[in-house]
């Protein structure tokens, strides 16, 4: 298939791509709704992930991809804690204003 702009696209690759980024997706959020015993059910709800983050012992002012970085990097986080960031750190979703609730 070419698309409108005369690139040559595999339809089926995309395809493919796509239901493997939601399976991994579903994943990453299961994931981390075990880790925070139901507080956060997806990476997306920003708000509700930095509020458990908090009272888990690590304030942070953002969930982007430098202040994921350094808190990876950090020797003092606990197990739950790590494991939280690296769900955030996989899944790669940007920062949004507001949390899906």
């Amino acid at each position: 298939m070419i698309n409108e702009r005369g690139i040559l696209v595999d339809r089926k690759m995309v395809v493919g791509a796509i239901k493997i980024s939601v399976a991994a997706q579903k994943e990453i959020d299961a994931e981390l709704c075990v880790i925070t015993n139901g507080a956060v059910e997806k990476v997306a709800q920003v708000e509700r992930l930095m509020r458990w983050l908090a009272d888990n012992g690590l304030k942070i002012a953002d969930v982007g991809e430098e202040s994921v970085s350094q808190a990876l990097a950090r020797t003092d986080l606990s197990t739950d804690v790590r494991r939280c960031w690296s769900c955030v750190a996989t899944a790669r979703i940007p920062p949004r204003q507001s949390s899906r609730r």
